[in-house]
Parts: structure tokens; C-alpha cells; sequence
């Protein structure tokens, strides 16, 4: 296979199969050619780990610039008209200031960027595009089955024509994305994944969809408006030369000046807004109003994870400067907020939407603090929550569809009614906070490279004790059941779409975990090597499954004159985080009372349905036994999510003000 080759796959491959499904409507043909597109991105992902060593691979195209310009202005131009049709002042003002923006760096400054390779593709995209291609794939095979039974009666075949062309254009445009290196062309696909996304959650066409879709533009739109100015900065200051992904990661800081550092801090903004981080968590939430199939894409491969993409990709950029801490910090304080609110919902979706801006949280987290283990565990967080998020996300998919609920109370009893989903959702839950999995893993390596930072620490692990309650309680719920239950559900089976796709995800989970040292070594740690040195040894076999972590990372961290061993970390905070996980909740709260149902003195069971779950109450009305939960939204209210808002504003306008000092 050749470079012109790969790219048709990667890139021109999804948009021909979207323009297909968009105009040809049959059910024969959009399934077949999505399997057909899946299985090539799937073996070109393969073909390119083998293919990219040490030595990126640079791919330019001038000639296509212009044709970049023009489809940026067209994107821009359809922003404008959305918020002037919605009635939307500020997606109107910010479409407007990006578009006056590039039109003035474009044809008022005109930038010489002849010479800057238009792609650039190194071991860090490979990674990425191994998650987009083979993740991003199952999904879009998920779909296939998910959509003919979601929108059967709802949506006319137009409707579901228009949803596929969004949906598998999007993993063309995150390709293009993470290969881009002129800024001018990853400018362009970071504004097409907002119009993806703005397109894809207003699919339904409801009231709701259509406004979270466009609070998904504004929010999006004001990270698109970051990167305009981060460019500007970056040209004003140095020249052309300086729009390259490329240059300014391998700067060096030698030329460290308070533009190309300001211009470091929009480019986080930017990427902050695309991850969801606090306070625009909102467009990620509202969000769920999507089918399941965009909610996986968009947690798991595709939007979410451009934004943690960038701020990792910049990471060595703004090594040592004040502006990495406050990355950190700011992405630990995201990690706690959001792991905080997740324990307050009883929606899965919700849930797991929660867990996805805590998670990139610690990514962001662990790109400010920017050592050589701190990157790895991000990257190593990357790959895990992808496919854990994805198969959880696909999972309630299913179970909503089955059992008419995404309501965590609702899923008593999965075990007998799904048992091979429950097994699937359990992998999932183990995979994001239990030992062997990669993803603990992943955060335990963060959480020795916090210790750095004894407050950075304190968010860390505070926000890990938060995740072990909410994934738990949801667990636990799952595996409960109601008396007889068990024995007068019949088993739902699995169809195949559903159980190719899924049990793909479950074994990807499983294996990979196993093979947790072929991972570090052959994906994370060459990611890393050209700007940090080796952040963690080689070990035997099954040493990371058998957690002796202590000999496999790097052996030195120094605090002032002392060394500190990594490996080393004081699991004793962890062990006080899961106390006060226990004792605080008894302690000052009491649970939610709304959801248990007030038995009646004598009351006998009643047969009211498939399941002996009513009991005769007052009156002889038959009531249906319910169980409650502890949620905590006595505490965990509106307030709370305003306040956690006022306070990463205020760690945002704080990060800004270390550029200026």
C-alpha cells in the first residue's frame, strides 16, 4: 500500500460511503458498504502501526490549500446563517469573528505556508488512529442494527440516510484531524467536527435536540474563536513558518514570549471546550439526547477526544512553564467536579457522560503535569476509555431498547433478563476502575506522577474515590434482583450486529488489559520518546497483570534534594478516600426516600404482571416494590454545578493571567 493509498482509505474512503448512504437509500447497500469501509479502516490502522518508526511521515499538498480555505469559509458561512435562522446572538457573533478572523489572516496578513507539510503522521496518530479507525468502525457496525430499530417508526429512510452521512463522515474528518500539521488545515477539521456533532445531535429534530445541538455550536464555537486567535498570535509574532502543529511542539520554548505563550492557552481553550471540561461540560450532556451510536462516537473516538488531542500534542511545548501547572490543575479540578455530579445521577447516559469530562479531565490533568510518566498514563487513558466508554455507551444502547429504560434503578434483574449483557456492561464497569484493567493501570500512573503536586493529588484522588462510589452503586444495582425474578424472565438474546460489535469491544477490553506490557511498549511509550525520555521500564511477561508496578516504572522522581522512587505512592490517601467515601455519606446525609415504596402492614403479593413484584397496599391498590439508592441531590443540586462553573471560569481567567505575568 502506498501513502496516496492510505489516505484515500483514511480519509476519502468515509466520504464517499457517507455520500452513498445520503443518496442511495437502500438497507442492502448502506450496510454492506459501511462493513466493507469498517474492515479497510480496521486493516489500515494495522498497515500503519507497522508502517511509521521513529521518523514521522510528512505528506504535503499545497495545491489543496485553497480548496481548505474555501470549505473553512463555507463551514463558517452555514454557522452564521444557523444563528441568524435560530435566533442565536452569540453563535451569530462568535461565526462572524472567526470568519472575519481568518479572512484577515488569510487575505489581510497572507501568510507564506507553501513550504509546511499539510500532513504530518508520527507515532502519537497512529495511536489515534487506531482508536478512531477500529473503535470509530464497531460503532458505525453497531449503528447499522441500532438505527433500523430506533428509527423504524419514528424518522422516514431520508432521516436515516442524512444521519449516516454525518455519522460516517465524522470518522474521516477525526482522521484528517489528528494527521493535520498546517494550522490552517486543522483548523478546518477541528470546525467540522463541531458541524458533525451540531448535526448529529439535533438528528431526532425535537425541541430539546435541536437546542442542546445548538448549545453544543455555541459552546464549540467559542473553542473554534480560541484557535483563531492562538493562529493570529502565532503568525503575527514569528510568520508563516509558525502555522505548523509541528514547529511550535518542537520550539523548545527558544523563542518563550508572552504571544507564543498566550498562544499555547488559547489552543488549551480551544481543546478545553472540545473535551467538555468544566464550565462547558453542558454541550457534552445535552448531547445525550442523540441516538446511542453518536453518544459512543462522540465519547469514545471522535470530538471529545480531539480536544484531550491537542493540549497533549502541545504538551511539550509548554513543558516548565507556569501555564503546564495550570493545565494541570485545572484538568484535576474538572476530574473532581465531574466525578462529584456523576454521583448525583440515576440516567446511565448521564452517568456515563459525567465519567467521560472526568476522565479527559485526568488526561488534561496528566498533560500538565507533563513529565514523561504523566504523558504515558495519558495516552494510556486514551486508548482504555475509548474502548470501555464505547462498549458501556453501546451497552445501555441495547438495554434501553429492551427494557424501555437508560434509568439506573431500572436495571434489577439484568442478569436474568440480558445475561450476556450483563456480562458485557460488567466488563465495561470492571474495565474503567478494577484491577487488571488498563485503565486503573493508566490512573495509578497518574497518580504517581502527581506527586509533584501535594494539591493536585488531593484532586486526584478524591476524584478516584468519587468513581469507585458511582460505578458501584451502579453495579451493584445491575446484579440485583427481585424475589423470583430469576425464574420467570426469559433470557433476551443478543442479535448478531449487537454481539459482533460488542463482544469485539469486550475482548479488546480483556486482551488488551492482559497485554498491558506490549501496549506501554509498542503504542504509548513511542508516542512519547521523541520529546520525554522512557517514562517507564520493560517488565516480564504478565508483571503490570500481577501489579508489580513498583519495578516497572522509571525508578526516580526528585522532590528538592530528596528521590523519590515511582512505584512508590502513598496508597494510604487511598485508603482514607474510601473511608470518608463511607463514613461522610452516613454521616451527613441521608438517602432519597422517593424511589422505595412504602410497604403496607400485611400487604400480600399480587400477580399484576410477568414478575411478582406488586404487593397489595391502602386501599387494596396494587403497588409495585421499588428500591432506592443513595444520589445525594439534596447536596448535589443546581447550586453545586453553578458553583463548580464559577470556579473553572475562574481557574481559566487564572491560566490566562500566568500568560501575562
Amino acid at each position: 500500500m502506498t501513502w496516496n493509498q492510505f489516505l484515500l482509505i483514511a480519509l476519502i474512503l468515509p466520504l464517499g460511503v457517507a455520500v452513498l448512504n445520503y443518496f442511495v437509500r437502500a438497507s442492502q447497500i448502506r450496510k454492506g458498504s459501511i462493513i466493507i469501509m469498517a474492515l479497510a479502516l480496521i486493516a489500515s490502522a494495522i498497515w500503519l502501526h507497522t508502517q511509521v518508526g521513529d521518523e514521522p511521515v510528512t505528506l504535503s499538498f499545497p495545491w489543496a490549500d485553497m480548496a481548505i480555505l474555501i470549505l473553512d469559509l463555507a463551514i463558517l458561512a452555514y454557522i452564521t446563517y444557523v444563528g441568524i435562522e435560530r435566533r442565536h446572538p452569540y453563535v451569530l457573533i462568535l461565526a462572524a469573528l472567526q470568519l472575519a478572523g481568518l479572512l484577515y489572516i488569510e487575505l489581510g496578513m497572507r501568510p507564506d505556508v507553501g513550504e509546511i507539510p499539510s500532513l504530518v503522521i508520527d507515532r502519537l496518530s497512529v495511536v489515534m488512529y487506531l482508536v478512531i479507525s477500529i473503535v470509530g468502525s464497531i460503532i458505525c457496525v453497531y449503528a447499522l442494527q441500532y438505527m433500523e430499530e430506533h428509527d423504524d417508526h419514528k424518522h422516514p429512510e431520508q432521516r436515516k440516510s442524512r444521519f449516516f452521512l454525518w455519522f460516517v463522515l465524522f470518522l474521516g474528518i477525526m482522521n484528517g484531524l489528528v494527521f493535520a500539521n498546517n494550522l490552517f488545515w486543522l483548523y478546518f477539521f477541528w470546525e467540522a467536527t463541531t458541524l458533525c456533532s451540531f448535526e448529529l445531535i439535533g438528528h431526532e429534530d425535537t425541541l430539546e435536540s435541536r437546542d442542546n445541538a445548538l448549545l453544543a455550536l455555541f459552546l464549540n464555537s467559542i473553542g473554534g474563536l480560541a484557535m483563531i486567535v492562538a493562529i493570529f498570535l502565532l503568525i503575527n509574532t514569528f510568520g508563516g513558518s509558525s502555522a505548523s502543529l509541528f514547529a511550535v511542539v518542537n520550539s523548545g520554548l527558544a523563542v518563550v514570549s508572552t504571544p507564543f505563550i498566550a498562544a499555547l492557552a488559547f489552543f488549551a481553550i480551544g481543546g478545553f471546550t472540545k473535551a467538555a471540561q468544566f464550565p462547558f461540560q453542558n454541550w457534552l450532556l445535552g448531547a445525550m439526547v442523540a441516538p446511542t451510536p453518536v453518544s459512543a462516537l462522540l465519547h469514545s473516538s471522535t470530538m471529545v477526544k480531539a480536544g484531550v488531542y491537542l493540549i497533549l500534542r502541545l504538551a511539550p511545548a509548554y513543558n516548565g512553564l507556569a501555564l503546564s501547572t495550570a493545565i494541570a490543575f485545572f484538568g484535576g479540578f474538572t476530574f473532581l467536579a465531574a466525578s462529584l455530579l456523576a454521583v448525583a445521577e440515576d440516567n446511565a447516559k448521564r452517568v456515563l457522560a459525567y465519567s467521560t469530562v472526568a476522565n479527559l479531565g485526568l488526561i488534561v490533568a496528566c498533560c500538565g503535569i507533563n513529565t514523561p510518566l504523566a504523558v504515558n498514563a495519558a495516552v494510556l487513558l486514551i486508548i482504555f476509555h475509548a474502548v470501555c466508554k464505547a462498549m458501556l455507551f453501546m451497552g445501555v444502547g441495547v438495554i434501553e431498547h429492551n427494557v424501555g429504560s437508560r434509568n439506573i434503578e431500572n436495571m434489577e434483574g439484568l442478569a436474568a433478563r440480558m445475561p450476556a449483557m450483563m456480562l458485557v456492561m460488567s466488563i465495561g464497569v470492571f474495565g474503567m476502575f478494577l484491577p487488571p484493567f488498563g485503565v486503573l493501570f493508566a490512573k495509578w500512573a497518574a497518580m504517581e506522577a502527581s506527586i509533584r503536586e501535594p494539591l493536585l493529588i488531593v484532586l486526584v484522588v478524591a476524584g478516584s474515590t468519587l468513581t469507585a462510589l458511582f460505578w458501584t452503586k451502579w453495579l451493584g444495582r445491575m446484579l440485583s434482583t427481585l424475589p423470583g425474578e430469576e425464574k420467570e424472565v426469559k433470557p433476551i438474546r443478543m442479535s448478531g450486529y449487537y454481539a459482533t460489535s460488542l463482544g469485539t469491544l469486550a475482548l479488546g477490553v480483556v486482551m488488551l488489559s492482559l497485554g498491558l506490557p506490549a501496549v506501554v511498549n509498542g503504542l504509548t511509550l513511542p508516542s512519547t520518546v521523541t520529546w520525554y525520555p522512557p517514562a517507564i521500564q520493560g517488565g516480564a511477561g504478565l508483571s503490570l497483570a500481577a501489579f508489580s508496578w513498583a519495578n516497572y516504572y522509571n525508578p526516580e522522581i526528585v522532590l528538592g534534594n530528596a528521590v523519590v522512587p515511582e512505584g512508590l505512592f502513598p496508597v494510604g490517601l487511598l485508603f482514607v478516600g474510601l473511608l470518608l467515601m463511607l463514613v461522610v455519606p452516613m454521616l451527613f446525609f441521608a438517602p432519597e426516600k422517593e424511589k422505595v415504596s412504602d410497604i403496607y402492614l400485611s400487604g400480600e403479593n399480587l400477580d399484576e404482571g410477568p414478575l411478582p413484584k406488586y404487593f397489595g397496599g391502602a386501599m387494596e391498590i396494587p403497588s409495585e416494590v421499588a428500591l432506592g439508592g443513595y444520589y445525594f441531590r439534596g447536596v448535589l443540586n443546581d447550586r453545586v454545578v453553578l458553583s463548580l462553573n464559577i470556579i473553572a471560569i475562574a481557574l481559566i481567567a487564572l491560566m490566562i493571567g500566568v500568560v501575562a505575568l
